[in-house]
């Protein structure tokens, strides 16, 4: 039951962080990193780690609700973490339409979990 709610949250959560402002800001940073690369290049060792650094805040801040749901999920379960991680890959190559259609079936199935603990026991 707990572990149900859990679930039923984090899906949730993550269908809510879809339309954020700040999700949107860091999905356009990793999406095209050669484009972040290319205008914010350096060429010392410490100016380089500094830009990878930045760019691996940008792909964390970008995916790290669905990798958050790829540990809860897909714990012991090869089905959700392929199901999962096609998805992400998709959201890497669609439109901003399929990250926010993402984003409200994430929060359907959270809905979906929740109400099978309470309705289904």
């Amino acid at each position: 039951m707990i572990s149900s709610l859990f679930a039923g949250a984090a899906f949730a959560a993550a269908g809510l962080y879809q339309c954020t402002p700040l999700k949107q800001a860091c999905f356009q940073q990793c999406r095209q990193p050669f484009q972040f690369f290319f205008t914010n290049w350096k060429t010392t060792r410490s100016g380089v780690f500094v830009l990878g650094l930045r760019q691996g805040a940008y792909c964390l801040g970008c995916c790290w609700a669905m990798m958050a749901l790829m540990l809860i999920a897909g714990a012991m379960n090869v089905v959700w973490m392929a199901l999962l991680g096609i998805t992400m890959t998709l959201e890497k190559m669609a439109d901003d339409f399929f990250r926010r259609a993402l984003g409200v079936a994430l929060i359907a199935i959270g809905g979906g979990f929740i109400l099978s603990t309470y309705v289904f026991p």
